[in-house]
């Protein structure tokens, strides 16, 4: 029992630690390439990514949660399943591909930048090999697909380096980003033949196959409503403005996509500990949480404090005057950042409640949210009024959502509670 244990503490660090390879590396690219390519071009870059992203659910169709499930589940037909999701998943990045290349000249109004996107798109095509991360995952082996991926990493960020000082074209760029998961998928193909696993392409299963998808498509449906919720205003702000103004707002966009991730990381290595609070006393375990929901609540708020009188310091020192015009968005959008940990947190309580439908409805909330106030600020303001959309409609999710919503009075209680510091007072009702 204590050596699997330390098998789940060692696997969960190998999982974090190629997070925070991936949170600070991509940081150190978006501030080089923010200073290569300027504001427009560094907007038609996010374009491009944020394009492909909404695309990335179907691919993968909803498959890193309910593979590994069913792997443990059903070991002695693990090679059925590895066979069959890996065919399902082929089929959906092949037609994911064909969708996006079909519909962009309806979406995307610059004719050079239909190229560049049908180049990014082929991304898509090595998902399917995320099958064998997830078989990994569910041998608590998570240091081997790691480590695979950290080295696609490091090859990845050293190619786009390359390419910056040799002032190498847009397309070479992308090629760069194309390589990290081409060479991810070649190591976990490398990695899971080299110990003598079955030849999963020699296996399909059509009953599987409708097991998967009759599983996955909720699933599905919460990874979209999260995706288009993360990159929709990035698509709007280019159609409705500019590039230039998209360039701008991405560049304090990725600083803080970089700190919510490190928050949310820190977040998640915390709830094992809650859980076994609850299995203890229901009492401890709801005082946990609320004095978690307070840390981040509190903390990202000071931090937000902080860093509104610091932007303009912080902005140019690390893209350069050129990018003055994004000081108010970075001002901006780090109060969303409490809302988000919040939002986090919130998303494995439910896990633990099992009320996990509830999760996807408060994300659609703040999807619908996000898009409508973005139709009538982005006119207005532009980049800032963006940053307030992302900050209304994460308050609205994550906190509104408990207000009106009946079942979720324990957790709004835990929400307030821990706004007011009251930590041993969670059986309390507070209006």
């Amino acid at each position: 029992m204590l050596g699997r244990s330390k098998s789940y503490v060692w696997n969960s660090f190998w999982m974090v630690l190629e997070k925070v390879l991936r949170l600070f590396s991509g940081i150190v690219a978006a501030v080089l390439l923010a200073r290569y390519l300027g504001p427009a071009g560094y907007g038609d870059l996010n374009y491009i990514i944020a394009y492909v992203a909404i695309f990335l659910p179907l691919a993968e169709f909803g498959m890193s949660s309910i593979l590994v499930r069913d792997l443990i589940l059903f070991r002695k037909e693990e090679s059925k399943f590895l066979g069959s999701s890996f065919y399902l998943m082929l089929f959906f990045s092949l037609l994911s591909i064909m969708i996006l290349n079909g519909i962009k000249g309806l979406i995307v109004t610059d004719d050079p930048l239909n190229n560049l996107i049908l180049i990014y798109s082929l991304i898509l095509f090595f998902k399917p090999f995320d099958m064998i991360d997830f078989y990994f995952q569910s041998k608590v082996k998570a240091k081997i697909s790691s480590i695979a991926k950290s080295i696609a990493l490091i090859i990845s960020l050293s190619a786009k380096l390359y390419f910056i000082f040799i002032e190498a074209s847009f397309t070479y760029l992308l090629y760069a980003f194309l390589l990290e998961y081409m060479v991810t998928a070649l190591f976990l193909i490398y990695f899971y033949f080299s110990q003598k696993n079955v030849r999963f392409f020699m296996f399909f299963e059509k009953a599987i196959v409708f097991k998967l998808i009759k599983s996955a498509w909720p699933m599905l449906l919460s990874s979209i409503s999260v995706i288009l919720y993360m990159r929709i205003d990035q698509i709007m702000l280019k159609n409705m403005v500019s590039s230039r103004e998209l360039g701008l707002y991405s560049s304090s966009i990725r600083l803080y996509e970089g700190y919510v991730s490190l928050i949310i990381v820190l977040t998640i290595s915390l709830m094992p500990a809650i859980m076994a609070l609850k299995q203890s006393s229901e009492i401890k375990y709801k005082e946990g949480i609320t004095k978690l929901f307070s840390l981040v609540f509190w903390g990202n708020n000071l931090v937000a404090l902080i860093l509104t009188f610091l932007s303009p310091f912080i902005i140019d020192f690390l893209y350069g005057e050129e990018y003055s015009g994004s000081y108010v968005v970075f001002a901006i959008i780090f109060w969303a950042s409490s809302f988000a940990s919040m939002g986090s947190i919130t998303a494995r309580y439910l896990v633990i409640e099992n009320k996990e439908r509830k999760q996807a409805l408060r994300t659609f909330v703040a999807l619908l949210a996000n898009v409508v106030i973005n139709l009538f600020l982005i006119p207005l303001y532009g980049k800032e009024g963006a940053a307030v959309a992302t900050l209304i409609s994460l308050f609205l999710g994550n906190y509104l959502t408990d207000v009106l919503d009946k079942d979720m009075k324990d957790l709004l209680r835990m929400k307030n509670n821990a706004i007011l510091f009251r930590f041993n007072m969670v059986s309390k009702k507070i209006i």
